[in-house]
């Protein structure tokens, strides 16, 4: 009878199915492998076409979600078996997070850009509606792919969020902070991460140690990386440091070349008044984290999108409503004493 210690059991056992796991990829790996992954096998839920950020709604159709093995009928075929295994492998936890997050913004990084189903998502949140609404929903249009994506669930939340006399007593302010918020996280959950402090105080430079300007820089940077964009340029040269400590506003302008859904934001701001940029998206999720209030006046050329943005501190209007009503309680409570004094 073995002398060993049962502690060790468990360590032997879980080596010997780690090696006969590698022992089986091995076999599968093989010139001499019999079999192929056909064309088509890889299932509807982990084909590039279903792993965007599209909603399910208005992606494109996939393959069969089951679809049968058969004989590979060369070792050239049979190559291409296992590198659709491997592709297969690389899918598949991504591909699991997008069946359980439905239209999650944080899905499928670099897939495309995310505001289509982020946009949908919050106005299911704020205003109702859904994928079936959505779908019956007729916006026609001559854009395509990502554009005619955004452009209609665009077109379905100026329906759902209709303007108003007084722009507080509609959703739509709202509706676009929301979308904003999702498009940073998106960003965030995806590795672009602009450093986050208090850019009031602090400044926009964060003291010389790169702030709110370079951060603008990063998060734009990202976007490119990711295939979002093809261009941009950061324009501060509008901004002055000292008069920002004093709770001044400022300015900056930001250009951006070949941004996805680009034509789908200029036939939107001609037609709703709906401000749709994933570069200003982006920026205002990210101007709320360093707790400043943004505002974006966006203007096209062509590819380029030009954005200006106004940036204040945020609650300082709050905070002057404040002071002012208690100056105003006050005087008016001297002169009600004074009155009733006399």
């Amino acid at each position: 009878r073995s002398t060993a210690p049962r502690a060790s059991m468990p360590a032997t056992r879980t080596m010997g199915t780690f090696l006969g796991l590698l022992a089986a990829l091995s076999l599968f790996a093989t010139e001499t492998s019999a079999f192929g992954l056909a064309p088509g096998m890889l299932p509807a839920a982990l084909s590039s076409p279903s792993l965007t950020s599209y909603p399910p709604s208005l992606a494109r159709t996939g393959h069969s979600a089951v679809a049968p093995l058969r004989m590979a009928s060369s070792s050239a075929e049979a190559a291409t078996g296992r590198r659709g295994f491997l592709q297969l492998a690389g899918a598949a936890v991504p591909a699991i997070l997008t069946l359980g997050g439905g239209v999650s913004p944080a899905v499928a990084a670099d897939s495309g850009t995310p505001v289509a189903g982020i946009a949908l998502k919050t106005l299911q949140t704020i205003a109702g509606g859904s994928e079936a609404e959505l779908e019956a929903f007729k916006a026609p249009t001559d854009l395509q792919g990502a554009d005619a994506a955004i452009y209609k669930v665009y077109k379905y939340a100026a329906e759902k969020c209709p303007a108003t006399e007084d722009p507080r007593a509609s959703l739509r302010g709202l509706f676009q902070s929301r979308v904003a918020d999702g498009v940073y996280k998106w960003g965030v959950d995806g590795g672009i991460a602009p450093k986050v402090y208090d850019a009031r105080g602090d400044g926009m430079t964060n003291q010389g140690k790169g702030g709110a300007i370079k951060g603008v820089s990063t998060l734009l940077a990202g976007y490119k990386k990711k295939g979002l964009l093809k261009d941009f340029t950061v324009d501060s040269s509008k901004h002055v440091e000292d008069l920002w400590l004093q709770a001044q506003p400022t300015t900056m302008t930001i250009t951006v070349t070949g941004a996805a859904g680009s034509g789908a934001g200029k036939a939107l701001k001609a037609e709703n008044g709906l401000l749709c940029s994933l570069a200003a998206s982006g920026m205002q999720g990210y101007f709320k984290q360093v707790k400043l209030f943004s505002q974006f006046d966006q203007s096209f050329d062509g590819d380029v999108e030009t954005i200006v943005v106004n940036l204040k501190w945020a609650g300082k209007e709050r905070q002057k409503g404040t002071l002012d009503r208690r100056a105003a309680d006050k005087l008016n409570a001297a002169r009600a004493y004074t009155e009733k004094v006399e």
